[in-house]
Protein backbone atom coordinates (compact mmCIF):
# COMPACT_ATOMS: atom_id res chain seq x y z
CA UNK A 1 0.00 0.00 0.00
CA UNK A 2 1.18 3.43 -1.10
CA UNK A 3 1.64 6.12 1.39
CA UNK A 4 -0.04 9.05 1.00
CA UNK A 5 2.41 12.36 1.70
CA UNK A 6 1.41 15.75 3.30
CA UNK A 7 2.35 19.36 3.32
CA UNK A 8 1.13 22.82 4.85
CA UNK A 9 1.32 26.01 3.47
CA UNK A 10 0.74 29.09 6.01
CA UNK A 11 -0.35 32.39 4.64
CA UNK A 12 -0.86 35.66 6.34
CA UNK A 13 -4.71 37.16 6.16
CA UNK A 14 -3.35 39.14 3.15
CA UNK A 15 -1.72 36.17 1.63
CA UNK A 16 1.36 37.06 1.91
CA UNK A 17 3.83 33.04 2.23
CA UNK A 18 5.09 32.48 5.86
CA UNK A 19 5.92 28.71 6.26
CA UNK A 20 5.98 25.57 4.25
CA UNK A 21 5.27 22.59 6.56
CA UNK A 22 6.24 18.89 5.75
CA UNK A 23 6.40 17.68 9.73
CA UNK A 24 4.61 17.81 12.66
CA UNK A 25 3.14 16.22 16.10
CA UNK A 26 -0.16 15.71 14.60
CA UNK A 27 -2.70 17.29 11.47
CA UNK A 28 -6.33 16.25 12.01
CA UNK A 29 -8.52 17.25 8.56
CA UNK A 30 -12.12 17.39 8.96
CA UNK A 31 -14.01 17.92 5.49
CA UNK A 32 -17.51 17.71 4.74
CA UNK A 33 -19.68 18.59 1.87
CA UNK A 34 -21.71 21.85 2.48
CA UNK A 35 -20.09 22.91 5.91
CA UNK A 36 -17.04 24.49 6.62
CA UNK A 37 -14.91 21.34 8.03
CA UNK A 38 -11.68 22.30 9.66
CA UNK A 39 -7.90 22.26 10.45
CA UNK A 40 -6.23 20.79 13.34
CA UNK A 41 -2.45 21.59 13.63
CA UNK A 42 0.28 20.61 16.56
CA UNK A 43 3.87 21.63 15.65
CA UNK A 44 6.65 22.13 17.81
CA UNK A 45 6.95 25.58 19.39
CA UNK A 46 10.20 27.57 18.42
CA UNK A 47 11.32 31.50 18.69
CA UNK A 48 8.69 33.99 16.52
CA UNK A 49 6.19 31.19 15.97
CA UNK A 50 3.52 33.24 16.67
CA UNK A 51 3.90 36.01 13.95
CA UNK A 52 3.75 33.43 11.72
CA UNK A 53 -0.18 32.89 12.14
CA UNK A 54 -2.30 35.16 12.06
CA UNK A 55 -6.25 35.52 12.65
CA UNK A 56 -7.88 34.80 9.72
CA UNK A 57 -4.65 33.74 8.07
CA UNK A 58 -5.01 30.79 5.07
CA UNK A 59 -3.35 27.22 6.31
CA UNK A 60 -3.41 25.13 2.61
CA UNK A 61 -3.29 21.78 3.14
CA UNK A 62 -1.66 19.68 -0.01
CA UNK A 63 -1.79 15.69 -0.51
CA UNK A 64 0.41 13.47 -2.91
CA UNK A 65 -0.20 9.95 -3.81
CA UNK A 66 3.24 8.95 -4.99
CA UNK A 67 3.15 7.58 -8.54
CA UNK A 68 -0.67 8.19 -8.95
CA UNK A 69 -1.26 11.57 -7.90
CA UNK A 70 0.47 14.72 -8.01
CA UNK A 71 0.15 17.57 -5.23
CA UNK A 72 -3.00 19.10 -5.28
CA UNK A 73 -5.15 20.82 -2.28
CA UNK A 74 -7.49 18.83 -0.21
CA UNK A 75 -8.29 21.28 2.52
CA UNK A 76 -8.21 25.31 3.61
CA UNK A 77 -9.33 27.35 6.02
CA UNK A 78 -8.68 30.74 8.33
CA UNK A 79 -6.74 30.61 11.21
CA UNK A 80 -8.99 31.01 13.96
CA UNK A 81 -7.33 29.97 17.26
CA UNK A 82 -3.72 29.08 18.61
CA UNK A 83 -2.67 28.24 21.49
CA UNK A 84 1.33 27.12 23.39
CA UNK A 85 1.27 24.35 26.00
CA UNK A 86 4.13 22.32 28.03
CA UNK A 87 3.95 18.47 28.50
CA UNK A 88 5.76 17.16 32.05
CA UNK A 89 8.96 16.51 30.16
CA UNK A 90 9.48 20.02 29.04
CA UNK A 91 7.70 19.39 25.39
CA UNK A 92 6.49 22.75 24.13
CA UNK A 93 3.45 22.46 21.70
CA UNK A 94 2.59 25.08 19.29
CA UNK A 95 -1.41 24.14 18.36
CA UNK A 96 -3.48 25.63 15.32
CA UNK A 97 -7.24 25.47 14.65
CA UNK A 98 -8.26 26.74 11.18
CA UNK A 99 -12.15 26.32 9.72
CA UNK A 100 -12.93 26.21 6.18
CA UNK A 101 -13.86 29.35 3.95
CA UNK A 102 -17.29 28.43 4.02
CA UNK A 103 -17.21 29.59 7.57
CA UNK A 104 -17.27 33.04 6.00
CA UNK A 105 -21.03 32.92 5.00
CA UNK A 106 -21.97 32.55 9.05
CA UNK A 107 -20.08 35.88 9.39
CA UNK A 108 -23.19 37.36 7.68
CA UNK A 109 -26.82 37.96 8.11
CA UNK A 110 -29.54 38.95 5.71
CA UNK A 111 -28.88 42.62 6.55
CA UNK A 112 -31.87 44.19 5.33
CA UNK A 113 -35.07 45.17 6.89
CA UNK A 114 -38.26 43.20 6.74
CA UNK A 115 -39.88 43.74 3.32
CA UNK A 116 -37.09 45.06 1.38
CA UNK A 117 -36.76 43.34 -1.85
CA UNK A 118 -33.83 41.90 -1.21
CA UNK A 119 -34.99 39.53 1.38
CA UNK A 120 -37.44 38.33 -0.71
CA UNK A 121 -36.08 35.65 -3.87
CA UNK A 122 -38.06 33.60 -5.90
CA UNK A 123 -36.09 31.34 -8.48
CA UNK A 124 -33.87 28.40 -9.16
CA UNK A 125 -31.86 27.57 -5.81
CA UNK A 126 -28.58 28.01 -7.89
CA UNK A 127 -30.27 31.59 -9.01
CA UNK A 128 -31.16 32.79 -5.40
CA UNK A 129 -28.50 31.33 -3.07
CA UNK A 130 -26.07 33.15 -5.34
CA UNK A 131 -28.37 36.79 -5.14
CA UNK A 132 -28.20 36.43 -0.90
CA UNK A 133 -24.52 35.55 -1.11
CA UNK A 134 -23.56 38.44 -3.63
CA UNK A 135 -25.78 41.07 -1.51
CA UNK A 136 -24.16 40.20 1.79
CA UNK A 137 -20.56 39.66 1.23
CA UNK A 138 -20.17 39.61 -1.93
CA UNK A 139 -19.76 43.19 -4.11
CA UNK A 140 -23.45 43.99 -3.52
CA UNK A 141 -23.28 44.13 -0.11
CA UNK A 142 -23.27 48.08 0.62
CA UNK A 143 -25.33 50.51 2.32
CA UNK A 144 -26.00 52.60 -0.51
CA UNK A 145 -28.42 49.73 -1.71
CA UNK A 146 -30.03 49.30 1.30
CA UNK A 147 -27.98 47.17 3.47
CA UNK A 148 -27.51 48.25 7.52
CA UNK A 149 -24.05 48.01 7.46
CA UNK A 150 -21.36 47.46 4.29
CA UNK A 151 -20.78 43.63 4.06
CA UNK A 152 -18.40 43.60 1.34
CA UNK A 153 -15.13 41.19 1.19
CA UNK A 154 -13.45 42.85 -1.97
CA UNK A 155 -11.58 39.51 -3.13
CA UNK A 156 -14.78 37.62 -2.51
CA UNK A 157 -16.03 36.51 -6.12
CA UNK A 158 -19.08 34.40 -7.26
CA UNK A 159 -19.22 32.01 -10.21
CA UNK A 160 -21.59 32.90 -12.89
CA UNK A 161 -24.92 31.83 -12.27
CA UNK A 162 -26.18 28.37 -14.31
CA UNK A 163 -29.93 28.07 -12.92
CA UNK A 164 -29.86 25.05 -11.95
CA UNK A 165 -32.02 23.36 -8.87
CA UNK A 166 -35.84 22.92 -8.21
CA UNK A 167 -37.29 25.97 -7.28
CA UNK A 168 -37.66 27.94 -4.51
CA UNK A 169 -39.08 30.83 -2.74
CA UNK A 170 -39.27 32.15 -0.04
CA UNK A 171 -38.52 35.40 2.49
CA UNK A 172 -35.01 35.35 4.73
CA UNK A 173 -34.45 38.99 6.42
CA UNK A 174 -32.11 38.96 9.57
CA UNK A 175 -31.54 35.19 8.97
CA UNK A 176 -27.70 33.89 9.53
CA UNK A 177 -26.32 33.87 5.86
CA UNK A 178 -25.37 30.61 6.48
CA UNK A 179 -28.47 28.83 7.45
CA UNK A 180 -30.20 30.57 4.48
CA UNK A 181 -27.90 29.60 2.08
CA UNK A 182 -27.41 25.69 3.63
CA UNK A 183 -31.45 25.23 3.71
CA UNK A 184 -32.38 26.16 0.17
CA UNK A 185 -29.40 24.09 -0.88
CA UNK A 186 -30.49 21.32 1.00
CA UNK A 187 -34.26 21.63 -0.19
CA UNK A 188 -33.15 22.26 -4.22
CA UNK A 189 -30.71 19.86 -4.77
CA UNK A 190 -27.89 22.18 -4.65
CA UNK A 191 -24.38 21.45 -3.16
CA UNK A 192 -22.38 24.98 -2.48
CA UNK A 193 -18.00 25.57 -1.90
CA UNK A 194 -16.11 28.45 -1.24
CA UNK A 195 -12.34 28.01 -3.24
CA UNK A 196 -9.11 29.64 -2.38
CA UNK A 197 -8.13 31.09 -5.69
CA UNK A 198 -4.40 33.22 -5.98
CA UNK A 199 -5.66 35.14 -2.72
CA UNK A 200 -9.01 35.38 -4.12
CA UNK A 201 -12.32 33.60 -3.16
CA UNK A 202 -14.39 31.90 -5.58
CA UNK A 203 -18.01 31.00 -4.23
CA UNK A 204 -19.16 27.95 -6.49
CA UNK A 205 -22.69 26.05 -6.82
CA UNK A 206 -22.93 22.56 -7.95
CA UNK A 207 -25.95 20.28 -9.62
CA UNK A 208 -26.80 17.95 -7.55
CA UNK A 209 -23.16 17.17 -5.66
CA UNK A 210 -20.22 18.84 -5.44
CA UNK A 211 -18.40 16.10 -6.66
CA UNK A 212 -19.24 13.04 -9.49
CA UNK A 213 -22.08 10.65 -9.77
CA UNK A 214 -20.15 7.09 -9.54
CA UNK A 215 -23.27 5.54 -9.09
CA UNK A 216 -24.44 1.79 -10.91
CA UNK A 217 -26.61 3.72 -13.01
CA UNK A 218 -27.61 3.13 -17.08
CA UNK A 219 -23.79 1.39 -17.44
CA UNK A 220 -23.18 1.08 -20.81
CA UNK A 221 -21.12 -1.26 -23.20
CA UNK A 222 -17.93 0.91 -22.10
CA UNK A 223 -18.33 -0.22 -18.88
CA UNK A 224 -19.29 3.65 -17.28
CA UNK A 225 -22.46 4.42 -15.91
CA UNK A 226 -24.81 7.47 -17.62
CA UNK A 227 -22.75 9.96 -16.71
CA UNK A 228 -19.64 9.26 -18.07
CA UNK A 229 -17.87 8.00 -14.61
CA UNK A 230 -16.28 4.24 -13.92
CA UNK A 231 -18.87 3.45 -10.96
CA UNK A 232 -17.47 2.14 -7.53
CA UNK A 233 -20.05 -0.09 -5.82
CA UNK A 234 -19.28 -1.21 -2.06
CA UNK A 235 -20.55 -4.91 -0.95
CA UNK A 236 -19.36 -7.72 0.80
CA UNK A 237 -19.06 -9.32 -2.96
CA UNK A 238 -16.69 -6.56 -3.73
CA UNK A 239 -14.59 -7.66 -1.06
CA UNK A 240 -14.12 -3.61 -0.59
CA UNK A 241 -15.54 -3.08 3.06
CA UNK A 242 -14.40 -3.43 6.40
CA UNK A 243 -18.35 -3.66 8.01
CA UNK A 244 -21.76 -2.87 6.02
CA UNK A 245 -25.27 -2.20 7.84
CA UNK A 246 -28.77 -1.10 6.34
CA UNK A 247 -31.53 0.47 8.92
CA UNK A 248 -35.06 1.52 8.36
CA UNK A 249 -35.22 3.98 10.23
CA UNK A 250 -38.99 6.44 11.11
CA UNK A 251 -38.45 7.26 14.99
CA UNK A 252 -38.00 10.75 13.77
CA UNK A 253 -40.20 10.80 10.68
CA UNK A 254 -42.80 14.05 10.23
CA UNK A 255 -45.61 13.38 6.82
CA UNK A 256 -47.60 16.61 7.57
CA UNK A 257 -46.22 19.88 7.98
CA UNK A 258 -48.22 22.79 9.16
CA UNK A 259 -46.73 26.35 8.14
CA UNK A 260 -48.05 29.27 9.84
CA UNK A 261 -47.45 32.17 8.07
CA UNK A 262 -48.14 36.15 9.13
CA UNK A 263 -51.65 36.88 10.66
CA UNK A 264 -53.28 36.73 14.22
CA UNK A 265 -55.46 33.48 15.48
CA UNK A 266 -58.21 32.81 12.87
CA UNK A 267 -56.74 35.34 10.11
CA UNK A 268 -53.04 33.67 10.16
CA UNK A 269 -51.90 32.10 6.69
CA UNK A 270 -51.47 28.34 6.76
CA UNK A 271 -49.90 26.06 4.47
CA UNK A 272 -50.10 22.39 4.36
CA UNK A 273 -48.15 19.86 2.65
CA UNK A 274 -47.67 15.72 3.27
CA UNK A 275 -46.51 13.03 1.83
CA UNK A 276 -49.10 10.25 1.30
CA UNK A 277 -46.56 7.07 0.96
CA UNK A 278 -44.93 7.90 4.74
CA UNK A 279 -48.23 8.44 5.84
CA UNK A 280 -49.92 5.21 3.80
CA UNK A 281 -47.11 2.53 5.65
CA UNK A 282 -49.93 2.09 8.33
CA UNK A 283 -53.03 3.00 9.43
CA UNK A 284 -52.15 5.49 12.12
CA UNK A 285 -48.86 6.80 10.46
CA UNK A 286 -50.25 10.48 10.34
CA UNK A 287 -47.09 12.57 12.33
CA UNK A 288 -47.98 16.61 12.21
CA UNK A 289 -45.54 19.35 12.90
CA UNK A 290 -45.66 22.89 12.39
CA UNK A 291 -43.02 25.36 11.51
CA UNK A 292 -43.18 29.24 12.05
CA UNK A 293 -42.39 31.26 8.69
CA UNK A 294 -44.16 34.73 10.07
CA UNK A 295 -41.31 36.24 7.93
CA UNK A 296 -42.63 34.55 4.55
CA UNK A 297 -45.39 37.21 2.91
CA UNK A 298 -46.85 34.78 0.38
CA UNK A 299 -48.55 31.59 -0.37
CA UNK A 300 -45.82 30.55 -2.85
CA UNK A 301 -42.66 30.70 0.12
CA UNK A 302 -45.07 29.15 2.61
CA UNK A 303 -45.15 26.40 -0.20
CA UNK A 304 -41.52 26.35 -0.68
CA UNK A 305 -41.05 25.96 3.12
CA UNK A 306 -43.31 23.92 3.97
CA UNK A 307 -41.45 21.27 1.30
CA UNK A 308 -38.18 21.87 2.52
CA UNK A 309 -39.26 20.97 5.62
CA UNK A 310 -41.19 18.07 4.93
CA UNK A 311 -38.29 17.11 2.73
CA UNK A 312 -35.74 16.55 5.10
CA UNK A 313 -38.15 14.89 7.73
CA UNK A 314 -39.24 11.77 5.23
CA UNK A 315 -36.14 10.02 4.91
CA UNK A 316 -36.05 6.38 6.13
CA UNK A 317 -33.44 4.17 4.86
CA UNK A 318 -29.79 4.65 6.21
CA UNK A 319 -26.74 2.39 4.39
CA UNK A 320 -23.79 2.41 6.55
CA UNK A 321 -20.12 1.47 5.56
CA UNK A 322 -16.49 1.08 6.60
CA UNK A 323 -14.57 1.20 3.30
CA UNK A 324 -11.96 -1.78 3.57
CA UNK A 325 -7.94 -0.50 3.93
CA UNK A 326 -7.41 -1.14 0.54
CA UNK A 327 -9.93 1.14 -1.03
CA UNK A 328 -9.56 4.10 1.87
CA UNK A 329 -5.92 4.09 -0.50
CA UNK A 330 -7.81 4.96 -3.22
CA UNK A 331 -9.42 7.89 -2.03
CA UNK A 332 -8.55 11.07 -4.03
CA UNK A 333 -8.05 8.65 -7.20
CA UNK A 334 -11.32 6.43 -7.03
CA UNK A 335 -13.74 8.40 -5.14
CA UNK A 336 -13.48 12.05 -3.21
CA UNK A 337 -15.89 13.83 -0.62
CA UNK A 338 -19.13 14.84 -2.61
CA UNK A 339 -19.49 11.66 -5.25
CA UNK A 340 -21.99 10.29 -4.98
CA UNK A 341 -22.12 5.88 -4.97
CA UNK A 342 -23.76 2.78 -4.85
CA UNK A 343 -23.61 0.32 -1.71
CA UNK A 344 -25.26 -3.41 -1.96
CA UNK A 345 -26.24 -5.74 0.95
CA UNK A 346 -28.84 -7.59 1.22
CA UNK A 347 -29.97 -7.89 -2.10
CA UNK A 348 -30.94 -3.87 -1.68
CA UNK A 349 -28.72 -1.16 -3.77
CA UNK A 350 -29.12 2.33 -2.61
CA UNK A 351 -27.20 5.52 -4.20
CA UNK A 352 -24.66 7.20 -1.37
CA UNK A 353 -23.12 10.59 -1.16
CA UNK A 354 -19.60 10.84 0.60
CA UNK A 355 -20.38 14.07 2.84
CA UNK A 356 -16.84 13.77 4.77
CA UNK A 357 -13.70 12.49 5.23
CA UNK A 358 -12.10 12.94 8.90
CA UNK A 359 -8.07 12.96 7.95
CA UNK A 360 -5.47 11.84 10.64
CA UNK A 361 -1.63 12.34 9.61
CA UNK A 362 0.68 11.47 12.53
CA UNK A 363 4.54 10.71 12.16
CA UNK A 364 3.59 10.12 8.54
CA UNK A 365 0.72 7.74 8.90
CA UNK A 366 -2.54 8.65 7.25
CA UNK A 367 -6.17 7.50 8.75
CA UNK A 368 -9.28 7.97 6.94
CA UNK A 369 -12.42 8.05 7.95
CA UNK A 370 -15.54 8.83 5.82
CA UNK A 371 -19.15 10.26 7.01
CA UNK A 372 -22.27 9.42 4.01
CA UNK A 373 -25.61 10.43 3.86
CA UNK A 374 -28.12 7.24 2.22
CA UNK A 375 -30.21 9.70 -0.68
CA UNK A 376 -33.39 10.45 -1.20
CA UNK A 377 -33.91 12.04 -4.68
CA UNK A 378 -34.65 15.81 -5.26
CA UNK A 379 -37.80 15.97 -7.70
Amino acid sequence: MTSSLYKVRVYSNTYEPRLELSTWQHLGLYIRVNEPGSIDLDMDYFEGIWNDFDIDGIIEVYRKIPNVRDWYKIHEGHIRRTRLSASDTGRMTFSVYAVGFIELLDRRVILYKAGHPRTTKSGPGETVIKEFVIENIGCLARTVDGRLRNGVISNFDIERDAGNGKAWSGSRAYKRLYDTVSDIASATGIDFSIIGVSGRYLFRCHNGQLGKNRTYTGITDSGRNMYGNIPIVFSVQQSNISEISYTYDRTQESNVVIVLGQGQEEERNVAIRFDADAINVSPINTREITKDARTQSTNEALTSTAEETLFNKTKFDIVDFSPSPSIINRYGIDFDVGDIVTASFFNRSSNVKITGADISVDREAEQINFSMETLKEVE
